[in-house]
């Protein structure tokens, strides 16, 4: 059960993450709630997208593509990063700028603005229905981890459970602001996990091309 200690520290670590980093807003307003008051800075931004962006390729299996293609599985990657680049180069300031001046609140709301009430409830509609797959394949994906590391002490039921509760929990404490910081804190934490267990493997199997010679 060690490796559940572990998990279940991180998940308490991330709603303390949160609630503090809400707390300490300047204002603890509807809109510093909502929007973290349009003051998250390019770090936490960039950090909390690559976060939520690598976790979604990770339970849809880029793992196992990189196991099996090696670096051509990189491809994937680039396909997708390369047009979000493009969207942040040209649109995101204009957003920001745009969002922050008429205090947009809801992907809905520059739509509702723009075509009227109907397109600001269709919106949200959307993003809900087009998210469910991937928001399903984390929770069953954690809860399928937990039951494996546990030896099926902790059944896969209770599993489903276990994540989503943690999730809300720091999403009502903390908002936007406490999500973002929670993802930021957990991006840096992983990404250097990354490295330290590239340099353990490496040194496991003496050297990238023996390692390369395994895969």
């Amino acid at each position: 059960m060690f490796e559940m200690a572990i998990i279940t520290g991180i998940c308490l670590a991330s709603v303390l993450i949160s609630y503090v980093a809400f707390r300490r807003g300047a204002s603890r307003s509807v809109d510093d709630y909502f929007v973290a008051g349009s003051s998250l800075g390019y770090f936490v931004l960039i950090f909390s997208l690559l976060a939520s962006f690598l976790s979604a390729f990770a339970l849809g299996g880029i793992s196992s593509m990189g196991y099996r293609l090696g670096f051509g599985a990189l491809f994937v990657l680039s396909v997708n990063l390369v047009p979000l680049g493009f969207l942040w180069y040209f649109m995101h300031r204009k957003t920001f700028l745009i969002g922050r001046a008429r205090k947009w609140m809801s992907m809905g709301a520059p739509f509702g603005e723009r075509y009227g009430n109907l397109m600001r409830a269709i919106i949200p509609i959307v993003v809900l229905v087009a998210s469910i797959s991937y928001l399903v394949a984390q929770v069953q994906g954690i809860a399928v981890m937990i039951e494996t590391i546990t030896e099926k002490q902790i059944p896969y039921w209770l599993g489903l459970f276990f994540a989503p509760a943690f999730v809300a929990l720091y999403l009502i404490l903390g908002g936007m602001k406490g999500a973002a910081w929670v993802n930021t804190v957990q991006g840096i934490f992983f990404t250097a996990m990354v490295f330290v267990l590239f340099f353990a493997v490496m040194h496991y199997n003496d050297g990238f091309a023996n390692t390369m010679d395994l895969v």
